[in-house]
């Protein structure tokens, strides 16, 4: 069993270290969208500051960006070459509609579309008070097919559902 040892000299388990790291990057997410800090929004809002700026993020591998959330509006069709995605941006944005600001990437393969779907972070400070959903219409270069739709979120890809997620 690893440990680790404190000054004073007692022993901690590995549990009580994962506890503490646990601990701590739970202190670190909270800090980057704390309650109003006196820096701008007085409202009682928590507000994003000291975010990346958007060239930070745009340099950022695609994967790293991949937090928001997506989900078919409505379920395809062999023929079609349009997908209609409900998109919820999961950064603070001060309630605003993620329009115009959804970028996509499509990968496909003759048994699957995998859709990497992400939202360009609108930089300054940003209230948290939560996003609405934004309606994004993702033409294709090819018809769906027989191909199932996946979600490059998660790793291996998962199959893209319709309805909103549970926890959103």
């Amino acid at each position: 069993m690893a440990v680790v040892t404190e000054p004073a000299g007692r022993r901690l388990r590995l549990t009580e270290v994962k506890g503490l790291v646990l601990g701590a990057a739970l202190l670190v997410a909270l800090a980057g969208c704390g309650a109003g800090s006196g820096d701008g929004d007085r409202s009682g809002q928590a507000v994003r500051s000291g975010a990346p700026s958007p060239s930070a993020q745009a340099a950022a591998p695609a994967q790293d960006r991949l937090t928001d959330r997506w989900w078919l509006a409505t379920q395809p069709q062999a023929p079609d070459r349009e997908l209609e995605l409900m998109v919820h941006e999961t950064a603070c944005a001060t309630g605003a509609s993620a329009e115009g600001r959804i970028e996509s990437a499509v990968e496909y393969s003759d048994d699957s579309i995998i859709l990497s779907i992400s939202v360009r972070y609108r930089g300054g400070d940003q209230a948290c008070p939560g996003n609405p959903d934004t309606s994004f219409r993702l033409v294709l270069d090819e018809p769906v097919g027989d191909r199932t739709i996946l979600d490059a979120r998660t790793s291996p890809p998962s199959k893209a559902g319709t309805g909103r997620p549970a926890g959103l």
